[in-house]
């Protein structure tokens, strides 16, 4: 039987190319952080439209919370947000958005 290593030998580091790092540092954010800052970027990208799986003749995913309206997105997240804790807590730009009444394509 080979020898037992510990996690912080972490031997498959001698795989990795040259300049790959052995960690990466994410930001200390939410995933619906991520998510707006990214589409606030760039609102007509496809991927926004295919790849979330909202109907593309639809406008996407930006077109159906203009639809809704941001106060109604907001309400499910900022429950979960209360009762799970703040990870759930939706993008400040789009409670933003929802305290002006605005939409992304408004």
């Amino acid at each position: 039987m080979g020898a037992v290593l510990s996690y912080s030998e972490r031997p498959w580091t001698d795989l990795y190319e040259a300049g790959i790092p052995a960690d990466l540092v994410y930001p200390d954010t939410t995933l619906g952080n991520v998510l707006a800052k990214t589409a606030s970027k760039f609102p007509d990208h496809p991927a926004l439209i295919f790849g979330i799986g909202f109907p593309p003749f639809r406008g996407g995913l930006l077109r159906y919370t203009d639809k809704l309206g941001a106060k109604k997105i907001i309400k499910k997240p900022e429950a979960y947000a209360m009762k799970y804790g703040n990870r759930f807590t939706p993008p400040s730009s789009l409670i933003a958005m929802a305290n002006k009444e605005q939409g992304f394509h408004m």
